[in-house]
C-alpha cells in the first residue's frame, strides 16, 4: 500500500519501528491487525483500511474498506472489520459478490474481490452503503477492482452528481 507525503497513518506519524511492533503485538494477541492509510492513490477515495493476519490465522482473505472516514478517525471502520472477523471466527466464510446483513445493524454490506497493489494478494473489500442503505455507483468512480464501490458521502468527482 502506498503512502503519500501527507499520510497520517500510524506508521507515518509514529515511526515504522513502533508501527511494526504494534502490528506484530496485535497479530500475536488477536490473530489480526488493522492498517489505515489515509492517502493511498491506488484505492477508491484514497482510503485504504485493511487487515493483516487473516489468511495465516483464520484461513480467510484479508479485509479492506475504501469508504471515506473522518481524518484520523477509523474507529467505525475498525468496528465494521471487527464485526466481520467475529463472523469469520464463528465459522462463516465471507465471499466476494455477496451481501451480508449481519455486519452493520440495519444495513447490507456488499463484498468484492480486490488486489493488494504491492503484493497482488487478493483482499475481500467490504463495500459500505450510504446512510439510506443504497450502493451508489458512478461510471467515473468505479475504475477500481470491485466496481460497485459504496459511497458514504456524495461522489467526490466534481464532474457529476450522484
Amino acid at each position: 500500500m502506498q503512502h503519500q507525503q501527507n499520510c497520517q497513518c500510524y506508521a507515518c506519524t509514529n515511526g515504522i519501528e513502533k508501527y511494526q511492533a504494534t502490528k506484530a503485538e496485535s497479530i500475536k494477541n488477536s490473530g489480526w491487525a488493522t492498517i489505515a492509510i489515509t492517502d493511498d492513490p491506488t484505492t477508491p477515495f484514497n482510503v485504504n483500511i485493511y487487515t493483516e493476519g487473516l489468511p495465516q490465522n483464520f484461513q480467510h482473505l484479508n479485509l479492506q474498506i475504501c469508504s471515506p472516514m473522518p481524518r484520523n478517525d477509523y474507529r467505525v471502520a475498525h468496528e465494521i472489520i471487527a464485526t466481520a472477523i467475529a463472523l469469520i471466527k464463528g465459522g462463516q466464510v465471507l465471499l466476494p459478490g455477496n451481501f451480508y446483513d449481519d455486519i452493520i445493524v440495519g444495513y447490507k454490506v456488499a463484498t468484492a474481490l480486490a488486489l493488494d497493489d504491492q503484493t497482488a494478494e487478493p483482499l475481500l473489500r467490504l463495500i459500505i452503503p450510504d446512510k439510506n442503505g443504497q450502493f451508489n455507483t458512478c461510471p467515473l468512480c468505479h475504475q477500481w477492482e470491485g466496481t460497485a464501490e459504496a459511497i458514504l458521502y456524495p461522489c467526490p468527482n466534481s464532474l457529476h452528481k450522484t
